[in-house]
């Protein structure tokens, strides 16, 4: 938390996620200029660390001339249903994902070909720029195919358990992760993150 001396004209920016800045600065900006509606939505950083999505918003007080004389705003806590939203979208798009692969599988593609396949239905439908899917092997290794712009490549990981892929299968549930830099149910590949700027990911347990 901050106290009020901290916190009083553009102090309370520390907190807000530094992506969000910019554009909270320039919307703030424009309501001033506009007298409009001041509405946006982005993250505050809490005590723990952890980020929250907030809806702010603040409507202009005229006095009689029709002068803006002050503002009042309110400020409140949307992350569980941001994320409900999120999951709700990811689970959608999975969906489609299954289905468009169930039917390759149907056709009987060979599994490395099923596999590039799946993970160019994956990034075309989520729209991302990398995607990958871990076969879990008969020696208990796994090996991850990775689609990015260059194309797809695979490599064998003997210690996975603790990454996301492992976190995944011992959860048997969809996993979301909305920031990297603050995950810490389980390890984060930084080597990948840094080199292709990734903020987050969602991986999914495909039985078969």
């Amino acid at each position: 938390g901050l106290t009020y001396e901290q916190a009083r004209g553009w102090g309370w920016l520390v907190v807000l996620h530094p992506d969000d800045r910019k554009m909270c600065i320039a919307r703030w900006r424009e309501a001033v200029q506009t007298g409009k509606l001041y509405e946006i939505e982005y993250r505050f950083r809490r005590a723990d660390g952890i980020y929250r999505w907030h809806l702010g918003r603040a409507l202009p007080i005229h006095n009689a001339e029709q002068h803006i004389v002050a503002w009042v705003g309110s400020d409140t806590d949307i992350d569980d249903q941001k994320r409900a939203e999120e999951e709700l979208s990811v689970r959608f798009c999975q969906q489609a994902v299954v289905a468009e692969f169930g039917q390759y599988a149907l056709r009987g593609m060979d599994l490395q070909d099923l596999f590039e396949e799946a993970l160019l239905q994956v990034s075309q439908i989520l729209e991302v720029e990398i995607s990958s899917i871990a076969e879990i092997l008969d020696d208990g290794t796994i090996k991850v195919y990775s689609r990015t712009m260059k194309g797809v490549s695979y490599q064998i990981v003997e210690d996975w358990h603790q990454s996301q892929a492992g976190y995944t299968l011992a959860l048997k549930e969809t996993v979301i992760v909305n920031d990297f830099c603050i995950e810490k149910r389980f390890s984060a590949p930084s080597d990948i993150i840094s080199k292709h700027n990734i903020v987050g990911s969602v991986s999914v347990l495909i039985q078969g």
